[in-house]
């Protein structure tokens, strides 16, 4: 058995705005209408976006495993085969007990 994990949102960047309104303040701290940014500026919120997504994605990776973990004898994980943004974050194979 397998299940692969997507994305149900348009637009992933948008969405962890909503959940971290610090990051949104970046965003609009960055990209103000006041200055052209830096590139150091884009690599801060850039990477401040990918930790935030890593965790995100941690935490429902092991959210999905707690819940199959009685009723499955093994679980596999595997990375993506794509790391664009829309793609899972980890596929899980599950052996039923």
């Amino acid at each position: 058995m397998g299940l692969q994990l997507k994305w149900a949102v348009d637009n992933v960047f948008e969405y962890f705005e909503d959940l971290h309104p610090d990051l949104r303040a970046l965003r609009h701290e960055v990209f103000g209408p006041s200055h052209e940014p830096s590139g150091m500026d884009k690599l801060e919120l850039g990477q401040e976006f990918d930790a935030r997504l890593k965790a995100h994605c941690e935490e429902q990776r092991q959210r999905v495993e707690e819940m199959f973990r009685s009723c499955c004898r093994e679980l596999v994980e595997r990375p993506p085969k794509s790391e664009k943004i829309g793609s899972p974050p980890r596929l899980v194979g599950a052996v039923p007990t």
